[in-house]
């Protein structure tokens, strides 16, 4: 189970230019198509001049980034075809979790010289939150799986499999502060974005135009109320983007498309199940009052 699934798994190295200096990376990623899909992290793959793939045998396959996402530190990655072989590929996990379960990550850490490194946990707690800093301001990452299975630098972007081989997550992060404590982004998290792309070969992230917080984003918010409701506080509209002439500061989000959405995370999901021109159908509080709207979704900005 683990062999096969380690034939799927590379390591990822990168160069960037950060501040007019070049910058290597090292990072991980698991082939998700026989075509040369991977799934990996936006951290590992977004944002660079040149990215190779390494499998177990000590291959080296170029590819380029096809889509990223910060929010959700995702990015797909196509490799180039290599005499039209098809590349081994992982299954990918479709059922519910539960804490206590045996997992497995696979990935590179600390640098090529342990690629393919499996270290053995459990899932410790599920939908979990974390606070990250950043030059922007603080951002958040919701619904992670945590598991005491040993994930260090370069680990990023590898899967976090069950007892089956399957990807049950895409390893992200560590706590440094602590031993035993790192974050997986759950895999349904990447479904939406993944039938887009291996369908059509690209995806252009749609955009909604507006920054909210959810009550377990609250929690970390001293400025806010604690409770918000069963739903997505609007807290400030792009005047802009495509939901201007809708939806105003204190509006709460309550269903995206017929769905119930009670958390940022939900909503994103919606939006990346349509694409760019689709209608996005919101269900709307103010105040006392509820009321449905279409929002026509657009092409996320380009950042300056």
């Amino acid at each position: 189970m683990l062999s096969q699934v380690s034939q799927a798994v590379v390591g990822i190295t990168t160069l960037g230019v950060t501040k007019n200096q070049l910058v290597e990376g090292l990072g991980t990623g698991v082939l998700i198509h026989q075509d040369g899909w991977i799934l990996t992290n936006e951290h590992v793959a977004g944002n660079v001049s040149y990215l190779a793939a390494v499998f177990m045998d000590g291959r080296r396959v170029e590819g380029h980034t096809v889509w990223a996402d910060k929010a959700l530190d995702l990015a797909v990655v196509r490799l180039d075809m290599v005499d039209n072989q098809p590349y081994p590929v992982a299954e990918l996990f479709t059922g519910p979790l539960t804490v206590g379960q045996p997992v497995y990550a696979i990935g590179t850490p600390l640098g090529m010289q342990f690629q393919h490194t499996v270290t053995q946990g459990i899932v410790s707690a599920l939908d979990r939150t974390l606070q990250l800093p950043g030059d922007m301001g603080d951002s958040y990452m919701e619904q992670l799986i945590q598991t005491d299975a040993s994930i260090n630098p370069g680990n990023s972007g590898g899967p976090l499999i069950d007892q089956q081989g399957r990807v049950v997550g895409i390893n992200t992060l560590k706590v440094v502060e602590a031993e035993g404590i790192g974050f997986a982004i759950p895999i349904a998290v990447a479904q939406p974005v993944l039938t887009h792309i291996l369908r059509d070969g690209f995806y252009d992230t749609p955009y909604l135009g507006l920054y909210g917080y959810d009550n377990k984003l609250a929690a970390y918010l001293d400025a806010v109320p604690a409770n918000v409701g069963q739903g997505v506080k609007v807290v400030q509209v792009d005047t802009n983007g495509p939901t201007a002439a809708f939806l105003q500061e204190g509006d709460i989000i309550v269903a995206a498309n017929d769905t119930p959405v009670t958390t940022m995370l939900e909503l994103r999901l919606q939006i990346y199940r349509c694409k760019v021109g689709d209608l996005l159908h919101l269900t709307i509080q103010r105040d006392s009052a509820t009321f449905d709207c279409s929002i026509t979704l657009t092409a996320r900005p380009t950042l300056p």
